[in-house]
Parts: C-alpha cells; structure tokens; sequence
C-alpha cells in the first residue's frame, strides 16, 4: 500500500495550460508553506471543474519528498 496524504489548502493557483506532456503544476498555500501539486492528464481531466473553479482545495494524492522539497501526485481533488 502506498502512501497517500489529504492536504487541506487555503488557496491554490493553477498553471494556465497543461504542459507538452500534459501535466498541469498547481502551487498551494497551507498551514505549512507552499506545495508543490503535480496532476496527470488524467486526473486532471477528472477533476478539471473542481480544480480550475474551487476557492478552496482538499488533494488527495502520494507525497514525493526529494531533499528541500515535497511534492503532491495528485490522485483526486475535493472543492469547497
């Protein structure tokens, strides 16, 4: 079983476009600092209404930790 996290969010920014390949980067502000969110085109098709009109964000998705950074995979997304 893989590691997932649901992050709560008090306000995200996504990128204007998919990048070539698809996948779009969102930047979110939480209690913690800032995230680093990284959608798949297919996720972020499913989750494009919420993802793009949402003020407020839960993502749920698998953390990536390098040294100095921690990204989210996102895997789904909650609008409130």
């Amino acid at each position: 079983m893989r590691p997932a996290v649901w992050s709560p969010v008090v306000r995200g920014v996504v990128a204007d476009a998919p990048t070539a390949n698809g996948f779009v980067f969102i930047t979110l502000e939480e209690e913690g600092g800032l995230r680093n969110v990284i959608v798949k085109p297919e996720v972020y098709e499913r989750y494009y209404r919420v993802l793009r009109n949402s003020l407020l964000l839960i993502v749920e998705g698998t953390i990536q930790k390098q040294p100095g950074i921690l990204n989210v995979l996102a895997e789904g997304a909650v609008g409130m």
